[in-house]
């Protein structure tokens, strides 16, 4: 018999959880697809984490990545904004939607109760594949026609 502890989410989770948010998000973006190959990039990653009834104050935070070479960047007029809302869940509900373990209280062979932690096996995760296709989930690919703007022209891709 296990019954679930409702324990809060550390900082490595909190982390974990907003990462695989985003992993699950920007797969379905065409440009981080496994054929797309480019030089470098430059990204900017804004973070707005604000803990919810916790005495920990908020983080605003922009990360700058640049690994291209000079000059090779497209210009800022081609860029896709993309916003990911990851609502306030209950700590072992955002475990499991994340791939985590879950903390549960059972019982060993002597029948002293103990604290273990769980990975739920046998379910799978939302965007997870299992069995070469996708389980309640949106699928592993999708490509939309998007039009980039290029100066006055627009070019659709």
């Amino acid at each position: 018999m296990e019954v679930s502890l409702p324990k809060q989410l550390s900082g490595p989770e909190a982390l974990e959880s907003i990462l695989f948010e985003l992993r699950k998000k920007w797969r379905m973006n065409g440009r981080f697809q496994p054929h797309m190959a480019y030089p470098g990039y430059r990204a900017r990653v804004t973070l707005e984490y604000y803990p919810a009834a916790s005495f920990i104050p908020a983080i605003e935070q922009t990360v700058e990545l640049d690994t291209a070479p000079e000059g090779s960047v497209v210009s800022q007029t081609a860029t896709v904004e993309e916003t990911v809302e990851i609502p306030v869940r209950p700590p072992n509900q955002v475990r499991e939607e994340s791939d985590m373990p879950t903390p549960v209280l059972t019982q060993d062979e002597q029948g002293n109760n103990v604290e273990k932690w769980v990975k739920r096996s046998g379910r799978v995760p939302k965007n997870k594949v299992k069995g070469g296709h996708v389980h309640g989930g949106e699928p592993e690919v999708t490509m939309v026609p998007t039009a980039i703007p290029v100066g006055k022209e627009e070019v659709t891709a």
